[in-house]
């Protein structure tokens, strides 16, 4: 018994000792909350639609409908009839989501993907170290609240059955109810029907001679409502106008090249994932490593997934999925695998975890862990200062496309372009806004 003990305690230390590190990164990212709000494109859009809700006038922008999904606009909608609508309950609510997925992701790290508790709460604190995370959760955008319920949904999913494969009804409803609210908050969400295809038809796979005798007339209705289910899908995604954009690049650039543009662009994206640093912020030295940096990510993540052939399930599933789902996407954005991100890192570790038995690739593995966490530091200390930037907020937030947007409402200067959505959202949701409007006896 003591030399179990023993044997435990470094493991032990390390579980706390990671615990208390990702404590402080949550603390950091809380610290997010003094940004004043974070404009872009998306954001300009869904804050406006989510304001339109507010006010009774449904989901428009400027009194059109679009193609944007509702799911984020309807929470834009709830803070301001809670009276909480500003920049720092946007980013709060990023937070809440993101603390969601975290502890979703501890579940399905230690079961089923079976990895230690030590690892499980590195692999939670890595993925608040990644750019992409750090760069969104400041944003009023849909892409966190979907990492939330996206990853909630995949535990859901996994704990259907049982190891008897029994239902489990309370998880079964848990996963349609937030499956149906990924695919309002994002598109993307359809990526969790063919995994919830899958958990329905287990018992079909699973003994399908034995069951086809006693229960013929249930076997070909669950086949035919699974078809059927196919069919809806395809129409919802066909009616899409994400699905009219796509086909129309295809149209004018062809499959074929449009596939092989789609490959060097993702590709590129699981590369900036993988050094944790954005193609566009890179040093140009290493720009051209990039794209090769995701190619041996991408083979980590096919030998995690490979080597839980065995018990392939839902999240081999949705993993598969949604990396298709995004390589046949024509446009290019990192953020794309945020709600990937968990499997992505999962299933990476499970090839590191058996790589490691060999000890053949210890050092590197070291050496690109001190480089992402330092990267990711570095881009949460720079995210850090841009929220507690004060009057300065204008010059070092962006690409300068807003400054003057941002001048304006935080000192009245009227030089340059002065964006009119951004400037109602800022005179709307934002307290410095608001303050140099009071101190201005507007």
């Amino acid at each position: 018994m003591e030399m179990n003990n023993g044997a435990n305690l470094p493991a032990t230390k390390a579980s706390k000792l990671l615990t208390l590190a990702l404590a402080l990164l949550a603390v950091i990212y809380l610290l997010q909350m003094a940004s004043p709000l974070r404009l872009g494109s998306d954001s300009l859009v869904l804050l406006n639609i989510g304001a339109s809700v507010a006010d009774g006038h449904g989901f428009l922008y400027h009194g059109t409908p679009t193609h944007f999904p509702s799911g984020y606009p309807a929470m834009v909608a709830l803070l301001n009839h809670l009276g909480l609508a500003s920049s720092w309950s946007f980013i709060l609510m990023n937070c809440a989501f993101l603390g969601v997925a975290l502890g979703a992701c501890y579940s399905f790290y230690r079961n089923p993907l079976n990895l230690s508790p030590a690892l499980a709460i590195g692999l939670c604190c890595l993925i608040t170290l990644s750019y992409v995370l750090v760069k969104h959760v400041t944003l009023p955008m849909s892409d966190v609240p979907f990492l939330g319920v996206f990853t909630l949904a995949v535990l859901s999913l996994s704990r259907i059955r049982d190891q008897e494969e029994k239902m489990k009804w309370k998880w079964l409803l848990l996963a349609l109810f937030l499956t149906a609210t990924a695919i309002t908050v994002r598109t993307a969400g359809v990526a969790l029907l063919p995994a919830f295809a899958w958990v329905l038809g287990l018992p079909l796979l699973s003994g399908f001679d034995e069951f086809r005798k006693k229960h013929p007339a249930v076997l070909w209705g669950s086949l035919f409502g699974l078809v059927l289910f196919g069919l809806v899908t395809g129409c919802f995604i066909s009616k899409t106008q994400y699905f009219a954009e796509m086909k129309s690049v295809y149209f004018q650039d062809g499959v074929s090249g449009r596939l092989l543009k789609n490959l060097i662009g993702h590709t590129t994206e699981i590369g900036e994932i993988a050094i944790n640093v954005p193609a566009a912020k890179a040093p140009a030295l290493m720009k051209p490593i990039i794209p090769l940096a995701g190619v041996p990510l991408i083979g980590l993540i096919c030998r995690g997934v490979w080597l839980r052939r065995r018990v392939f399930g839902v999240l081999e599933i949705v993993l598969l999925t949604y990396g298709s789902l995004i390589f046949v996407w024509p446009w290019v954005d990192a953020r794309f695998w945020l709600p990937a991100l968990p499997l992505l890192t999962g299933f990476a570790a499970v090839a590191l975890v058996d790589a490691a038995k060999t000890q053949i690739f210890k050092f590197t593995e070291i050496a690109l862990f001190v480089w992402f966490v330092a990267a990711g530091l570095a881009a949460l200390t720079y995210s850090t200062r841009i929220s507690w930037s004060g009057n300065r907020f204008a010059e070092v937030y962006g690409d300068g496309a807003l400054r003057p947007t941002y001048r304006a409402a935080f000192a009245g200067q009227t030089n340059g372009v002065v964006n009119s959505d951004a400037m109602v959202l800022l005179k709307r949701y934002d307290t410095r806004t608001q303050n140099a409007l009071t101190h201005n006896g507007i």
